[in-house]
């Protein structure tokens, strides 16, 4: 539908009135009761979770980089007996890691148990 202002040639959705943008508050955004979350808390959570350990794998890998700059620079050990001193720190704190979240998962277990019981 078209104005009637031959001035203000504007195309109007003829539903509501607005203008010809999908009838939406123009920025994609939805407001009110209506609005529905796109993932949902676990999803969220498991995302964060997710970039949180690839954030802590970053930063291990340019750990062992320095480590690997420390021992080549010592010349005490030759490149394979450094590559097994970097493989087994890097196994070693990601043993580490793995049962922090086996004690995380536990004690959330107990929680929830505690709360259902």
């Amino acid at each position: 539908v078209r104005n009637a202002s031959r001035r203000h040639r504007t195309w109007r959705n003829a539903n509501d009135g607005r203008d010809g943008r999908g009838g939406g508050s123009g920025r994609g955004r939805s407001h009110g009761p209506e609005k529905q979350m796109l993932l949902t808390e676990q999803a969220l959570q498991e995302g964060a979770t997710s970039l949180a350990l690839h954030e802590k794998k970053r930063r291990l890998e340019g750990q062992l980089l320095e480590l690997r700059d420390r021992l080549e620079g010592e010349g005490r050990l030759d490149d394979e007996e450094i590559e097994k001193e970097v493989q087994w720190e890097r196994e070693r704190v990601m043993e580490r890691w793995r049962i922090e979240e086996e004690r995380k998962d536990r004690a959330e277990r107990e929680r929830q148990q505690r709360l259902e019981g």
